[in-house]
Protein backbone atom coordinates (compact mmCIF):
# COMPACT_ATOMS: atom_id res chain seq x y z
CA UNK A 1 0.00 0.00 0.00
CA UNK A 2 1.12 3.05 -0.69
CA UNK A 3 -0.19 6.41 1.19
CA UNK A 4 -0.23 10.46 -1.31
CA UNK A 5 -0.64 13.11 0.84
CA UNK A 6 -1.40 11.45 3.98
CA UNK A 7 0.33 8.49 6.17
CA UNK A 8 -1.37 5.02 5.48
CA UNK A 9 -1.38 4.04 9.00
CA UNK A 10 -3.78 7.12 9.94
CA UNK A 11 -4.75 7.93 6.47
CA UNK A 12 -8.59 7.99 7.80
CA UNK A 13 -8.47 10.14 10.19
CA UNK A 14 -6.20 12.64 8.63
CA UNK A 15 -9.43 12.96 5.72
CA UNK A 16 -11.50 13.23 8.10
CA UNK A 17 -9.64 15.99 9.81
CA UNK A 18 -10.18 17.61 6.09
CA UNK A 19 -14.00 17.34 5.56
CA UNK A 20 -14.04 18.66 9.27
CA UNK A 21 -11.99 21.76 8.13
CA UNK A 22 -13.73 22.48 5.68
CA UNK A 23 -17.08 21.82 7.01
CA UNK A 24 -18.20 19.14 4.49
CA UNK A 25 -18.66 16.00 6.23
CA UNK A 26 -22.40 15.08 4.29
CA UNK A 27 -22.78 13.14 1.30
CA UNK A 28 -19.68 10.82 -0.58
CA UNK A 29 -17.22 10.23 1.93
CA UNK A 30 -14.47 8.90 -0.04
CA UNK A 31 -13.89 7.80 -4.05
CA UNK A 32 -12.71 4.29 -5.41
CA UNK A 33 -11.55 3.66 -8.59
CA UNK A 34 -9.74 0.65 -9.98
CA UNK A 35 -6.80 -0.15 -12.57
CA UNK A 36 -6.60 -3.57 -14.18
CA UNK A 37 -3.83 -5.72 -15.79
CA UNK A 38 -4.14 -8.50 -18.60
CA UNK A 39 -3.48 -11.97 -16.64
CA UNK A 40 -0.01 -12.92 -16.75
CA UNK A 41 0.99 -9.72 -18.40
CA UNK A 42 2.66 -7.68 -15.10
CA UNK A 43 4.37 -8.25 -12.17
CA UNK A 44 3.08 -6.94 -8.46
CA UNK A 45 5.58 -4.80 -7.66
CA UNK A 46 5.34 -3.14 -11.62
CA UNK A 47 1.36 -3.16 -11.50
CA UNK A 48 1.85 -0.90 -7.79
CA UNK A 49 4.56 0.94 -9.47
CA UNK A 50 2.06 2.30 -12.49
CA UNK A 51 -0.94 2.66 -10.14
CA UNK A 52 1.27 5.29 -7.73
CA UNK A 53 2.23 7.42 -10.85
CA UNK A 54 -1.81 6.90 -12.55
CA UNK A 55 -2.61 8.18 -8.60
CA UNK A 56 -0.47 11.30 -8.62
CA UNK A 57 -0.98 12.77 -11.92
CA UNK A 58 -4.76 12.49 -11.16
CA UNK A 59 -5.68 13.43 -8.03
CA UNK A 60 -1.79 13.81 -6.41
CA UNK A 61 -1.64 17.68 -6.28
CA UNK A 62 -5.58 18.08 -4.23
CA UNK A 63 -6.41 14.29 -2.69
CA UNK A 64 -5.24 12.31 -0.19
CA UNK A 65 -4.99 8.64 -1.42
CA UNK A 66 -4.30 5.26 -0.85
CA UNK A 67 -3.38 2.67 -3.56
CA UNK A 68 -3.57 -1.30 -2.95
CA UNK A 69 -2.31 -3.60 -5.44
CA UNK A 70 -4.46 -6.45 -5.15
CA UNK A 71 -4.14 -10.19 -6.13
CA UNK A 72 -6.91 -12.19 -5.25
CA UNK A 73 -8.30 -12.64 -8.91
CA UNK A 74 -6.65 -14.01 -12.32
CA UNK A 75 -5.11 -10.46 -13.02
CA UNK A 76 -3.62 -8.33 -11.23
CA UNK A 77 -5.20 -4.90 -10.36
CA UNK A 78 -4.79 -1.78 -8.31
CA UNK A 79 -7.72 -0.13 -6.09
CA UNK A 80 -7.21 3.53 -5.54
CA UNK A 81 -9.49 5.76 -2.45
CA UNK A 82 -9.19 8.94 -2.38
CA UNK A 83 -10.91 11.29 0.04
CA UNK A 84 -13.61 13.48 -1.53
CA UNK A 85 -12.80 16.59 -0.15
CA UNK A 86 -9.58 18.39 -1.72
CA UNK A 87 -6.89 19.20 1.48
CA UNK A 88 -6.04 21.97 -0.41
CA UNK A 89 -8.73 24.39 -1.53
CA UNK A 90 -12.02 22.26 0.21
CA UNK A 91 -13.35 21.90 -3.20
CA UNK A 92 -15.17 18.59 -3.98
CA UNK A 93 -13.59 15.86 -6.31
CA UNK A 94 -16.57 16.59 -9.39
CA UNK A 95 -17.05 13.28 -10.85
CA UNK A 96 -18.04 13.38 -14.29
CA UNK A 97 -17.75 11.51 -18.05
CA UNK A 98 -15.14 13.34 -18.77
CA UNK A 99 -13.07 12.42 -15.32
CA UNK A 100 -13.49 8.45 -16.06
CA UNK A 101 -12.02 9.27 -19.46
CA UNK A 102 -8.93 11.13 -17.93
CA UNK A 103 -8.34 8.30 -16.15
CA UNK A 104 -8.59 5.86 -19.07
CA UNK A 105 -6.29 7.62 -21.41
CA UNK A 106 -3.80 8.19 -18.23
CA UNK A 107 -3.89 4.36 -17.83
CA UNK A 108 -3.27 3.79 -21.24
CA UNK A 109 -0.54 6.25 -21.48
CA UNK A 110 0.95 4.59 -19.08
CA UNK A 111 0.52 0.82 -19.90
CA UNK A 112 2.00 1.51 -23.21
CA UNK A 113 5.00 3.53 -21.97
CA UNK A 114 5.77 0.17 -19.89
CA UNK A 115 4.96 -1.98 -22.83
CA UNK A 116 1.79 -3.31 -21.72
CA UNK A 117 -1.43 -4.12 -23.65
CA UNK A 118 -4.29 -1.63 -23.57
CA UNK A 119 -8.07 -2.55 -24.53
CA UNK A 120 -8.60 -0.99 -28.28
CA UNK A 121 -12.07 0.00 -29.12
CA UNK A 122 -14.02 -0.22 -25.70
CA UNK A 123 -17.66 -0.87 -25.86
CA UNK A 124 -20.66 -0.92 -23.45
CA UNK A 125 -20.56 -3.26 -20.95
CA UNK A 126 -23.54 -4.87 -19.05
CA UNK A 127 -24.66 -2.74 -15.93
CA UNK A 128 -24.05 -3.67 -12.32
CA UNK A 129 -27.31 -5.33 -11.78
CA UNK A 130 -26.67 -7.39 -14.53
CA UNK A 131 -23.26 -8.15 -13.18
CA UNK A 132 -25.02 -9.56 -9.90
CA UNK A 133 -27.68 -11.69 -11.81
CA UNK A 134 -25.13 -13.15 -13.72
CA UNK A 135 -22.45 -14.01 -10.37
CA UNK A 136 -25.80 -15.18 -8.86
CA UNK A 137 -26.27 -17.77 -11.83
CA UNK A 138 -29.72 -15.91 -12.92
CA UNK A 139 -31.02 -15.88 -16.33
CA UNK A 140 -29.64 -12.94 -18.22
CA UNK A 141 -29.60 -12.31 -22.10
CA UNK A 142 -25.89 -12.58 -21.73
CA UNK A 143 -26.02 -15.74 -20.65
CA UNK A 144 -28.08 -17.07 -22.73
CA UNK A 145 -26.12 -15.72 -25.34
CA UNK A 146 -23.58 -18.08 -24.16
CA UNK A 147 -25.81 -20.87 -23.87
CA UNK A 148 -26.74 -20.30 -27.59
CA UNK A 149 -23.17 -19.61 -28.53
CA UNK A 150 -22.09 -22.93 -26.88
CA UNK A 151 -25.06 -25.21 -27.88
CA UNK A 152 -23.64 -24.43 -31.72
CA UNK A 153 -20.45 -25.13 -30.89
CA UNK A 154 -18.65 -22.36 -30.43
CA UNK A 155 -16.97 -21.02 -26.99
CA UNK A 156 -16.25 -17.78 -25.49
CA UNK A 157 -13.74 -16.69 -22.55
CA UNK A 158 -14.13 -14.83 -19.12
CA UNK A 159 -12.60 -11.25 -19.27
CA UNK A 160 -12.99 -9.62 -16.02
CA UNK A 161 -16.32 -10.49 -14.05
CA UNK A 162 -17.97 -11.14 -18.09
CA UNK A 163 -18.13 -14.07 -20.97
CA UNK A 164 -17.42 -12.60 -24.00
CA UNK A 165 -17.83 -14.80 -27.71
CA UNK A 166 -14.70 -15.09 -29.23
CA UNK A 167 -16.37 -15.56 -33.00
CA UNK A 168 -14.03 -18.46 -34.37
CA UNK A 169 -13.82 -22.05 -34.50
CA UNK A 170 -13.00 -24.13 -31.58
CA UNK A 171 -9.78 -25.24 -30.67
CA UNK A 172 -10.75 -28.74 -31.27
CA UNK A 173 -10.95 -28.14 -34.79
CA UNK A 174 -8.16 -25.80 -35.41
CA UNK A 175 -5.22 -27.13 -37.58
CA UNK A 176 -1.76 -26.21 -39.20
CA UNK A 177 -2.33 -23.37 -41.60
CA UNK A 178 1.43 -22.67 -42.00
CA UNK A 179 3.60 -19.79 -42.87
CA UNK A 180 1.74 -18.99 -46.24
CA UNK A 181 -1.65 -19.44 -44.30
CA UNK A 182 -0.99 -16.76 -41.93
CA UNK A 183 0.58 -14.38 -44.22
CA UNK A 184 -3.04 -15.26 -46.19
CA UNK A 185 -5.07 -14.81 -43.17
CA UNK A 186 -3.30 -11.66 -42.80
CA UNK A 187 -4.35 -9.98 -46.29
CA UNK A 188 -7.97 -11.32 -45.52
CA UNK A 189 -8.58 -9.62 -42.08
CA UNK A 190 -7.24 -6.11 -43.90
CA UNK A 191 -8.31 -6.49 -47.37
CA UNK A 192 -11.00 -8.88 -47.65
CA UNK A 193 -13.06 -8.47 -44.83
CA UNK A 194 -16.08 -10.00 -45.48
CA UNK A 195 -14.90 -13.31 -47.11
CA UNK A 196 -12.49 -13.67 -43.66
CA UNK A 197 -15.53 -13.03 -41.36
CA UNK A 198 -17.91 -15.43 -43.69
CA UNK A 199 -15.18 -18.27 -43.20
CA UNK A 200 -14.41 -17.47 -39.40
CA UNK A 201 -18.24 -17.69 -38.77
CA UNK A 202 -19.15 -20.72 -40.60
CA UNK A 203 -15.62 -22.61 -39.33
CA UNK A 204 -14.36 -23.12 -42.30
CA UNK A 205 -11.31 -20.94 -42.27
CA UNK A 206 -8.49 -22.99 -40.63
CA UNK A 207 -9.36 -25.60 -43.37
CA UNK A 208 -8.85 -22.90 -46.36
CA UNK A 209 -6.02 -21.37 -45.03
CA UNK A 210 -4.42 -25.06 -44.74
CA UNK A 211 -5.68 -25.73 -47.85
CA UNK A 212 -3.96 -22.31 -49.45
CA UNK A 213 -0.83 -23.18 -47.42
CA UNK A 214 -0.48 -26.08 -49.34
CA UNK A 215 -0.85 -24.88 -52.79
CA UNK A 216 1.11 -21.94 -51.79
CA UNK A 217 4.17 -24.52 -50.47
CA UNK A 218 3.61 -26.71 -53.74
CA UNK A 219 4.09 -23.75 -55.70
CA UNK A 220 7.13 -22.12 -54.29
CA UNK A 221 9.71 -25.80 -54.27
CA UNK A 222 8.26 -25.59 -57.88
CA UNK A 223 9.30 -22.48 -58.95
CA UNK A 224 12.39 -22.73 -56.83
CA UNK A 225 12.81 -26.34 -58.82
CA UNK A 226 12.65 -24.93 -62.13
CA UNK A 227 14.54 -21.96 -62.12
CA UNK A 228 17.66 -24.01 -60.26
CA UNK A 229 17.28 -26.39 -63.35
CA UNK A 230 17.05 -23.58 -65.81
CA UNK A 231 20.13 -21.41 -64.20
CA UNK A 232 22.24 -24.31 -63.45
CA UNK A 233 22.46 -24.19 -59.65
CA UNK A 234 23.16 -27.32 -58.83
CA UNK A 235 24.95 -29.18 -56.49
CA UNK A 236 28.14 -29.60 -57.92
CA UNK A 237 28.21 -25.39 -57.47
CA UNK A 238 27.21 -25.91 -54.48
CA UNK A 239 30.17 -28.35 -53.60
CA UNK A 240 32.40 -25.78 -55.84
CA UNK A 241 31.85 -22.41 -55.00
CA UNK A 242 29.46 -22.57 -51.85
CA UNK A 243 29.24 -18.81 -51.56
CA UNK A 244 27.93 -18.38 -54.86
CA UNK A 245 25.32 -20.90 -54.90
CA UNK A 246 23.96 -19.31 -51.43
CA UNK A 247 23.39 -15.97 -53.53
CA UNK A 248 21.85 -17.50 -56.53
CA UNK A 249 19.27 -19.50 -54.15
CA UNK A 250 18.79 -17.11 -52.65
CA UNK A 251 17.34 -14.55 -55.77
CA UNK A 252 15.70 -17.62 -56.74
CA UNK A 253 13.63 -18.09 -53.73
CA UNK A 254 12.73 -14.25 -53.43
CA UNK A 255 11.43 -14.34 -56.83
CA UNK A 256 9.72 -17.65 -56.38
CA UNK A 257 8.24 -16.31 -53.18
CA UNK A 258 6.95 -13.18 -54.99
CA UNK A 259 4.99 -15.12 -57.55
CA UNK A 260 3.40 -16.90 -54.84
CA UNK A 261 2.76 -13.82 -52.99
CA UNK A 262 1.36 -12.49 -56.58
CA UNK A 263 -0.66 -15.24 -57.67
CA UNK A 264 -2.14 -16.96 -54.52
CA UNK A 265 -1.39 -14.84 -50.91
CA UNK A 266 -2.31 -11.74 -52.07
CA UNK A 267 -5.14 -13.13 -55.04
Amino acid sequence: MTAINCLKEIALQQMILTKKRYGKNDQYIAWHGYQSFSVDEIEPELAHEIGVKLAREMWGDRFQILVTTHLDKDHIHNHFCFNSVSFRDGKKYNYSKSEIQRLRDCSDRLCREYGLSVIENTGKSPGRPTWLDEKAGKPTRYNLYREDIETNGLWYKKQDEYFLPCIGVSQEQTMRTGIWGERHRQYLKKYRRIRYCNLLTSGQLNAYLADVNSQAEKLFFQLVNEFAQKENVTEKLKEEDAITWVQKMNNIRNRAMEIVNQEIIFA
